[in-house]
């Protein structure tokens, strides 16, 4: 089994094994219900337009968006009226788990009455299925195609390979994958370039820098808002448009990433690590991991042994 399975993949390390691949065109009938799913899924957006619902925001996709859905995330999707959506659907895992963990996308994605179902229902065989994270990029939920005809060309030929299976054909939809990946990279670069000119405010870089030295403590933004000599109100909406997070989902992320450290190298039991990143409940934080990771912190834990190097 991949010893990968539970660890960041970095640009080395990023093998795509492409489990099913749809071409979907369909008009304001087109729905689908609230559910989560147990791979990645990449959506590229060829003509009109999608309202989803992911963790209760809303994002609308239109002709020329890219949309990558993480696993264990709860989203939804309707067509607004007199509105078509036709588009290229990739679900993928970013490295081969191995068969054991492998799933068949028919008897998982598409048995389902998606038109008469209120939810679809979880899958707890595969609720527990590892998460593979990304190292080095943090790709948006919905983003821009600098480039669509590239990015169409690409989702035709991997439908294509997909279709034919000829031999050796999951060594090309990876290859066709990686040219989609990589080319959703450097649109990223272009935007993080452009946005190089509008540097994040010397007011924020501090809230962050206060966070990062004192994530165990309690958030007061009343506290902060003073450091920075700006009201609270105005801080807090000041940091969700800096950030894309407001202060308590940007204390959530450091302190759970801080917990990740730890889990991997410390013996800490999770109750202490809860404590030591300011959790002083276990059951709060474990609610809270599994959320964002997607498993528990046992799990997470227990997982990481398995297919670290030295493990035996």
């Amino acid at each position: 089994m991949n010893r990968l399975l539970s660890q960041s993949v970095n640009f080395q390390t990023l093998a795509p094994y492409v489990r099913y691949i749809q071409e979907i065109s369909d008009d304001d009938d087109y729905r689908v219900p609230p559910r989560v799913i147990y791979d990645h899924e990449i959506i590229y957006v060829l003509k009109g337009q999608c309202e989803y619902t992911i963790e209760g925001q809303p994002y609308l996709l239109q002709a020329g968006d890219i949309h990558l859905m993480l696993p264990h995330v709860r989203h939804s999707c309707r067509v607004p009226a007199q509105q078509v959506f036709h588009y290229f659907a990739v679900h993928f895992d970013p490295i081969y788990m191995g068969e054991e963990l492998d799933f068949s996308a028919d008897d998982v994605y598409l048995q389902h009455d998606y038109q008469r179902l209120d939810r679809i229902p979880d899958r707890e065989d595969l609720s527990e299925r590892p998460k593979t994270e990304w190292g080095e990029v943090s790709f948006p939920y919905v983003m821009s195609a600098r480039n669509p005809k590239a990015y169409a060309a690409l989702f035709r030929r991997m439908l294509k390979t997909f279709a034919d299976k000829r031999y050796g054909y999951q060594l090309a939809l990876r290859s066709c994958l990686l040219e989609v990946l990589s080319l959703m990279v450097s649109d990223l670069a272009m935007e993080k370039e452009e946005e190089r000119a509008a540097p994040i405010r010397s007011e924020i870089a501090q809230v962050i820098n206060e966070m990062e030295l004192h994530y165990s403590k309690p958030l007061h933004l009343e506290g902060l808002a003073e450091l920075v000599f700006l009201a609270p109100n105005y801080l807090r909406n000041l940091f969700k448009q800096e950030t894309g997070r407001t202060p308590v989902e940007y204390l959530t992320h450091i302190r759970l990433g801080k917990a990740k450290e730890m889990l991997l190298t410390e013996p800490y039991t999770i109750g202490e690590i809860a404590e030591k990143i300011g959790y002083p409940d276990i059951h709060h934080f474990s609610k809270l991991f599994k959320k964002f990771e997607g498993l528990s912190p046992k799990h997470y834990r227990e997982t990481l042994q398995r297919y670290s190097p030295n493990s035996k």
